[in-house]
């Protein structure tokens, strides 16, 4: 399709979408019926996993080593890998959009322990070719024996490794004969019957991971037996990630900069500036940057400002490094507009631009991969291929890996809540998650926040070991025997601190009817076997011994919730009980201790007899009463397991390039222009995509966030609920994304004054947040704290002192007690004591972060003086409470004094009126009236006297405290018979 116009290119864009979107759906329906033995094969007497399918036009295969293609590489294991990377590998040329190069389209669907390959069928991909002709026409033909290189696809195949730095390099058939190609000789080019050059298997557009290769796999002999491969690593096809390229290719372009830039100063004799490389360059490297931080908002900069008093919530996490990347625009405009001046920034660039044509640097994919250079220089231009690959492995376990855990325990990065965005993170820094593990021991340290990080890495391992140990027990079972695996496995797994000896439930007609079926493998897993192989597969797997308890008290849930999503499982909406205490306790524990924000300050429990008639239905000894549980699951809980797709559809270029312009136009200050562009980029989206895709939530919460920016806060409310709703409906109600959307939706609520709404969505983002990750997320600092700003500019100053309390204990569980983060929220909570008019307690907290912030910055720190100045008012405040209640306490001991004068007489208010007149110099008559005889005396003694002086009230005496001496009342009724 043509796509030379702006219209053209948009609906090209919306065709291939929908396109994409189609095939996407029937694949995956093709796939599920291929799983579940609906499909029959094309060729029946072949063995089960090298039988291939056709349905509805898309050609469908098993994910494993049915014919042996990957016998030396790992067999199933090694073929299930490459189907994954594959996609991977189409995705990236699709989104290249290389002219001349056509991809099928693709989908990997895992269901039901299976992964299965649908791709559309290539025109005359089972045609017959003549004899001596091959079925390939580029690349490997039989594997590395027979190599093929038609001249027509040389062009377009070096325009499409060129942008994904792939070295042109030469490769050696059997015979000993050199063909060079243009990408690795696992990647095949295939001209169709309808003319087009398809490219096909892309799993190797990347070098191998040599270092972790050499570490942990033992080699497989092509013939003979396998011997002893204890402990080796399950496949070879470790391959490094093309994200992990792109950062090394930065990393080689500044240093190719800064080489030219030291020669041009040696030729001058001068020292100059140094300036970025060059426009092009930095264009490309700020588009690459924004689209990361477009695509994924939970991994942007978090946000380590803590607001002070009165002062408007901060964004959230994500938010915070795109807010301010509008509103300051200080690190940016730094690169791209050095100063201020516009003379010189007409002149600079003439004199430091740097021309970065004449630099290449790409990577040989196909080193270490069994090759056999002829000559001398072959063997020199490969060792040289080589170690530039190992350099890389080095820059990814000694800068990137090192660089991530530094950036988390900083809190440069916003701390991911889930597996998913865990995964999100690592793969954006180009990190395989095969070093789970390494990052699990590298994170084994006494800083909170790499120990939060550590057992999420824990809990992510232990999700993807049981993973594929329900997938080895699936994969040859008949599917309505799955529910009563799955609920076995989950029991022996999550369900064995209740029931230690768990037994597989199923009901009496299945095993009748599927009496060959194999289901006594998943019969006889006990917690422990269970436990035992998911630990050796994480051995085996991530390199990481797992000690003690697996999972974290309290965990359970979120534990669930990672393998629902990476094996399908939609299971009954109830509360699972893990353990015997919530049986207990009848699953009613609270663990965050916050009361839900209102209105109107009164608490959401209701009255004080509500509580007393209710109490007894919650009580533990009432619920142990009922009938436990003998099991966590059962097989109907298990209402339905789903495929989880792995898919190639491109992201829109076009949407991207006018996002980008719009972000540029904001930094150049031209925010007319730079609306208008942002406006046309969110009316592309939603026109390419639809209103409901995953793409547009992102841009929907990406606008909203420059939109509170620019102070168009009506504006981002609008954009900010399309966003809810939008991932919501996408990414799921307990998406991580979904609960940032909510987080940014309740302040812009609360920046328009709709305060109560605010805290509406933020209680319900905290509830989410709970379920995801679970309480005390180092981030849910700044959300609970922005929470107890809201509630004080409402003057619910109570309720905003709890939350700032709550805040305060799980800054000092993440940041320690001594950090500036725990100072700053002192400081805030030494604000909301004063406001409850508690002195005492303002002045101990105010001391307290005055002491940390003289600490760690210094007594020149604008945050120490301001703390000192804090301190000395709020001490001068709490000495004129002190004073006054002092003075008030001199009143009533001068007036107990006074009242001891008398004597034994026993003064009537009116009485001791006329004596104080007495005092203050009245008349003698005054005096008299003071001195009344007995018969006028009151019978109140003298502590009850100065508690009406007081103005305080005395409490009446009962009847059962007048009756407490059953001896005097029997003495009284005696004499009142008498």
């Amino acid at each position: 399709m043509p796509k030379e116009t702006v219209q053209d290119r948009v609906f090209r864009e919306r065709l291939t979408s929908k396109l994409f979107a189609d095939y996407n759906e029937a694949a995956t329906r093709g796939a599920v019926l291929v799983a579940r033995g609906e499909v029959a094969p094309l060729n029946p007497t072949e063995d089960r996993d090298a039988q291939i399918f056709v349905y509805n036009n898309v050609f469908f295969s098993f994910g494993a080593d049915g014919v042996e293609t990957f016998k030396t590489d790992g067999g199933d294991e090694a073929a299930r890998v490459a189907t994954g990377k594959d996609v991977v590998g189409v995705k990236a040329v699709n989104q290249l959009d290389v002219n001349g190069i056509f991809t099928p389209g693709t989908v990997v669907v895992d269901y039901l322990g299976k992964r299965i390959v649908g791709q559309s069928i290539v025109p005359g991909i089972f045609k017959q070719r003549e004899p001596g002709e091959h079925q390939i026409d580029y690349g490997g033909v039989e594997g590395k024996d027979v190599v093929a290189a038609n001249e027509k696809f040389t062009a377009p195949f070096a325009e499409l490794s060129r942008a994904m730095k792939v070295k042109k390099h030469a490769v050696w058939d059997k015979e000993g004969k050199r063909h060079d190609l243009e990408a690795s000789v696992e990647t095949k080019g295939l001209i169709g019957t309808d003319g087009r050059n398809y490219v096909l298997d892309l799993y190797r557009i990347t070098p191998l991971d040599i270092d972790w290769l050499e570490q942990y796999w033992k080699e497989i002999p092509k013939d003979g037996p396998p011997g002893d491969r204890a402990g080796s690593y399950p496949h070879r096809m470790a391959v490094l990630r093309p994200e992990l390229v792109d950062v090394y290719w930065r990393k080689k372009l500044q240093d190719f900069v800064q080489e030219r830039m030291d020669a041009r100063k040696q030729a001058n004799g001068s020292v100059e500036p140094i300036r970025e490389s060059s426009d092009e360059t930095q264009a490309q490297a700020n588009e690459k940057s924004e689209s990361n931080g477009a695509a994924d908002p939970q991994q942007d900069r978090a946000d380590k400002e803590l607001p002070d008093g009165e002062e408007e919530p901060k964004t959230n996490g994500a938010n915070e490094a795109k807010t301010n990347s509008v509103e300051g625009t200080k690190t940016d405009e730094s690169k791209t507009v050095p100063t201020a001046d516009g003379e010189d920034q007409k002149k600079e660039p003439e004199q430091h631009q740097i021309d970065v044509s004449d630099f290449q640097w790409c990577l040989n994919p196909d080193v270490y991969c069994g090759q056999a250079p002829q000559t001398d220089a072959e063997r020199e231009e490969w060792e040289r291929d080589e170690k530039e690959v190992r350099k890389v492995c080095k820059h990814l376990t000694e800068k990137v890996i090192p660089g991530l855990i530094e950036d988390l325990r900083a809190g440069d990065v916003g701390f991911p809540m889930d597996g998913q965005s865990l995964s999100s993170l690592l793969h954006k820094r180009g990190i395989n998650m095969r070093y789970l593990g390494t990052i699990a021991s590298l994170a084994n340290q006494e800083e909170p926040r790499l120990q939060a990080l550590k057992q999420l890495a824990i809990q992510e391992m232990i999700a993807r070991g049981f993973k594929h140990v329900a997938s080895k027990n699936l994969r040859h079972l008949p599917p309505p025997l799955a529910g009563a695996c799955v609920a076995h496995l989950l029991n022996c797994l999550l369900g064995a601190e209740l029931n230690d000896t768990p037994s597989a439930e199923m009901e009496k007609s299945l095993k009748e009817l599927y009496s060959n079926a194999d289901y006594e493998k998943y019969d006889d897993i006990t917690p422990e076997s269970l436990r035992n192989e998911v630990k050796r597969q994480i051995s085996l797997r991530y390199r990481y011994e797992l000690e003690g308890d697996w999972i974290q008290e309290g965990k359970h849930l979120q534990l669930l919730r990672e393998i629902a999503l990476k094996l399908g499982l939609q299971l009954t909406a109830r509360e699972y009980m893990f353990t015997k205490t919530q049986v207990a306790t009848n699953g009613t524990s609270t663990t965050d201790g916050l009361a839900a924000p209102t209105a109107n300050g009164h608490s959401a429990g209701g009255s004080k007899k509500n509580k007393k008639r209710g109490s007894d239905k919650d009580s533990p000894n009432r619920g142990a009463v009922k009938s436990a549980p003998q099991m966590t699951f059962h097989p109907v809980d298990v209402q339905n397991i789903v495929p989880v797709l792995k898919e190639a559809s491109p992201r829109s270029v076009l949407a991207e390039e006018a996002m980008e312009a719009g972000r540029m136009s904001l930094r150049q200050q031209d925010k007319e222009l730079g609306q208008e562009l942002l406006l046309e980029s969110l009316s592309l989206h939603e026109q390419i995509y639809g209103i409901l895709h995953p793409e547009v939530a992102r841009v929907y919460y990406a606008l909203s966030t420059l939109y509170y920016g620019l102070d168009e806060k009506n504006a981002a409310v609008e954009l900010a609920r399309k966003a809810v709703i939008v991932s919501e409906r996408t990414l799921g109600v307990d998406s991580a994304e979904t609960v940032l959307s909510y987080l940014n939706l309740g302040l812009f609520e609360h920046a328009t004054g709709n305060t109560t709404v605010a805290l509406k969505y933020v209680r319900h983002a905290l509830e989410l947040w709970k379920i995801v990750y679970g309480t005390k997320h180092p981030d849910s600092i700044t959300t609970i704290n922005n929470a107890a700003v809201m509630l004080q500019s409402i003057k619910q100053y109570k309720d905003s002192r709890v939350w700032f309390e709550a805040s305060l204990a799980i800054c000092k569980t993440v940041s320690g007690e001594n950090h500036v983060n725990t100072a700053t929220l002192l400081f805030q909570l030494a604000q909301a004591l004063a406001l409850e008019r508690d002195s005492k307690g303002a002045v101990a907290k105010m001391r307290e972060a005055h002491r940390i912030f003289e600490k760690e910055l210094g007594k020149e720190n604008v945050n120490t003086k301001e703390s000192n100045l804090w301190l000395e008012q709020l001490v001068r405040s709490a000495v004129n409470v002190e004073t006054q209640a002092r003075n008030i306490q001199t009143r009533k001991t001068i007036a107990t004094s006074r009242a001891a004068r008398v004597g034994g007489t026993r003064l009537q208010p009116q009485a001791a009126a006329a004596q104080s007149t007495a005092v203050a110099g009245a008349n003698a008559e005054g005096q008299q009236a003071a001195t009344a005889g007995p018969s006028q005396a009151d019978k109140r003694n003298l502590d009850q006297l100065l508690k009406y002086i007081n103005g305080e009230e005395e409490k009446r005496t009962t009847p059962k405290k007048k009756t407490a001496n059953p001896k005097r009342r029997q003495g009284a009724s005696a004499s009142s018979s008498s």
